[in-house]
């Protein structure tokens, strides 16, 4: 099993290895914080601790399955031709009013 592990320097000579499960462990050097942390988990494994994943539901937003229901719909063509007519009047009305 691997475990992502940050080693990072505190100051001075002592560093700190520390993982996202919330144990950590201090060295002199980042090997000797790793040791360390290193024999943390074996002692957590050697009293029982078991390691695993679980899966959070997701609320899937309510629109998201229209998604992509238009494509290649006529109706979308003649829109997309409007919005661009419209954008250029707008255009051209605020160049007049300049």
């Amino acid at each position: 099993m691997k475990i992502e592990v940050v080693i990072e320097p505190l100051g001075g000579s002592c560093f700190r290895a520390r993982t996202a499960l919330g144990w950590s462990a201090e060295g002199a050097t980042a090997e000797d914080a790793l040791s360390r942390l290193r024999e943390i988990l074996a002692q957590k494994v050697a009293d029982c601790t078991r390691f695993t994943f679980i899966e959070i539901p997701v609320k899937q937003h309510p629109l998201l399955g229209l998604a992509g229901t238009w494509k290649g719909h006529p109706l979308l063509e003649d829109w997309r031709r409007a919005v661009e007519e419209h954008r250029r009047s707008a255009d051209a009305d605020a160049e007049r009013e300049w």
